[in-house]
């Protein structure tokens, strides 16, 4: 790569690394995007996967239990998969975990869409409601309740 510096940013081109008589495999999945798709491939490829995981975080905070569980295997396994992919390079399996991915969008993509049930105020947004010991409402953040109508 250092030969043509330019292609720290472009790539040699898609499955180039085969035709190129190199005997050895760099056992990294990253390090072989980086050699074949440049630094603008490997960027858009590692956003891709950001996104994905963060879509289905996201949709599992508010899903209902049985789609939350299958959400939150989902992250932790395709999670797992992002560090496995560290030291292997998969070749056959990108397919499986496409698909995978596709479906666990999918069912994010379902939550979302859903009338949201009843929440306690607060719920998901990472916000911590405090109580005073007035009677009253909390209100985030603060020490203080907001007085309730016709509470006495």
């Amino acid at each position: 790569m250092m030969s043509y510096p330019i292609t720290l940013f472009t790539g040699f081109g898609w499955n180039v690394y085969d035709t190129m008589g190199f005997f050895y495999v760099p056992h990294n999945s990253y390090l072989m995007m980086w050699f074949e798709l440049g630094l603008v491939g490997l960027l858009s490829f590692l956003l891709i996967l950001f996104r994905i995981v963060t879509t289905t975080r996201r949709a599992a905070e508010v899903a209902d239990p049985v789609s939350r569980t299958y959400l939150i295997a989902f992250v932790f396994g395709f999670a797992a998969f992002l560090v496995a992919i560290f030291f292997v390079n998969t070749y056959l399996t990108w397919a499986y975990m496409w698909m995978y991915a596709a479906l666990s969008l999918r069912l994010a993509l379902c939550v979302a869409q859903a009338p949201q049930r009843s929440r306690p105020a607060g719920a998901g947004t990472g916000r911590v409601l405090r109580r005073s010991r007035r009677k009253g409402v909390a209100e985030p953040g603060s020490g203080r309740a907001r007085p309730v109508a016709g509470a006495s």
